[in-house]
């Protein structure tokens, strides 16, 4: 809430700008900046406290698929989070294969629907069968104009969270694609502009 935290954003700072959301445990912290599963845990739970969503990151590397570790990995990720969220309406959980992100080498929809698949189960033994039906699983790996269309059908996909497509003209073809498929109202961002992004 105060001190010297250079360079992090404070909750404070996000309700400044007039922000709602916050994503938390994204790839690019945990691999760069080595933020281990406690302090994004920490870092929910203190959002939370403050009345800021949650987009939380949950990823699997390719040693992880390779080594047939992906449902383990992710559900130690998921038991750090869930220590930490007090109210489960106000998260959104994205998954990402850190292997399909900006390698060139995209994850099938196959891989992408048994990742969701472990994520909602695991919620439906751990939380509630109502959390596990009405929490919200986005795709956070490499999506685009391309395979939007396939990845948007997947049974367990509530959404997106778009990488650099969201800079190109690609994202309408993205947003067009989900939208043509949700089964229920999704209200992630009510605009772009509103996301905040923890650095």
């Amino acid at each position: 809430e105060s001190g010297n935290f250079s360079g992090e954003i404070s909750p404070a700072m996000i309700h400044d700008c007039g922000g709602e959301w916050v994503i938390l445990g994204h790839p690019e912290r945990r691999t760069i900046f080595n933020e281990p599963d406690h302090l994004i845990s920490e870092k929910v739970a203190h959002a939370q406290k403050a009345g800021i969503k949650v987009v939380a990151c949950v990823c699997e590397r390719k040693e992880d698929r390779d080594s047939q570790r992906t449902e383990e990995v992710l559900f130690e990720q998921m038991e750090y989070l869930a220590r930490s969220i007090s109210d489960w309406s106000s998260v959104v959980i994205a998954f990402e294969a850190l292997w399909a992100s900006n390698t060139g080498i995209l994850a099938t929809p196959a891989q992408v629907q048994e990742a969701l698949a472990m994520l909602r189960h695991w919620l439906c033994h751990n939380i509630s069968d109502k959390v596990a039906n009405t929490t919200r699983i986005i795709y956070a790996g490499s999506v685009s104009s391309n395979n939007c269309q396939e990845l948007a059908k997947l049974k367990d996909l509530d959404g997106f969270l778009v990488g650099s497509s969201a800079l190109k003209p690609d994202i309408v073809d993205i947003i067009n694609a989900r939208s043509s498929h949700v089964s229920r109202l999704v209200d992630i961002f009510s605009s772009y502009e509103r996301l905040s992004r923890a650095i």
